[in-house]
């Protein structure tokens, strides 16, 4: 079994509202849509409530992946089960460049390792698209 390499020049760091335009470009991009299973037009408005509802009601956890510090993606916790300590995770790489080098692999693994120790969760699981291959890799 081989371990796996993360990379030193990715963090997470938690989520916030000046995100969402950044967030509203990535949302407009098929590839992320597609793979995200987005049902619904996003706007700036829309991202931007979803975040701050997120950091109000403690519905969601929200994290931003840094590359270099350059915010390039998101691992998202929702489903939050406080009596089974899990969650559901989501995760996307938004910025192209970011995509198929390990960026997205270390970001969840930085982000799993946040809730774990500071959150208190000890289950977490993800669905994907089929035809999503690399989130099937990661």
């Amino acid at each position: 079994m081989s371990s796996v390499r993360l990379r030193a020049d990715v963090r997470v760091a938690p989520l916030t509202p000046a995100a969402a335009p950044q967030m509203l470009a990535w949302m407009q991009d098929p590839e992320v849509s597609g793979n995200i299973g987005l049902s619904r037009t996003p706007s700036l408005e829309k991202t931007q409530a979803w975040i701050q509802k997120a950091l109000d009601e403690d519905s969601a956890w929200p994290y931003a992946i840094l590359w270099n510090n350059s915010h390039v993606g998101n691992v998202v916790f929702d489903q939050l089960d406080s009596h089974l300590s899990m969650a559901r995770f989501s995760v996307y790489i938004g910025s192209p460049e970011a995509r198929g080098c390990g960026v997205g692999l270390s970001g969840i693994y930085h982000a799993i390792h946040e809730v774990f120790h500071n959150r208190g969760l000890h289950k977490v699981w993800l669905t994907v698209h089929e035809k999503n291959i690399a989130a099937i890799r990661s």
